[in-house]
């Protein structure tokens, strides 16, 4: 093998890892959106809280 060929190969497995990372962190997503809209939604409205240090 030469090194251009390893460094394809590596490339192309690479791609692959990242491609099967997305596509299982796009599934538990889909499987936990409630999960995630919650989580969300308590962070976005403890920003309208009153400071209580004004």
């Amino acid at each position: 093998m030469k090194a251009e060929e390893r460094k394809s190969l590596l490339m192309k497995l690479l791609l692959v890892f990242v491609a099967m990372k997305l596509l299982s962190f796009g599934v538990d997503v889909y499987n936990n959106f409630d999960d995630y809209q919650a989580t969300y939604q308590a962070g976005y409205d403890s920003y309208e809280q009153v400071n209580p240090f004004e």
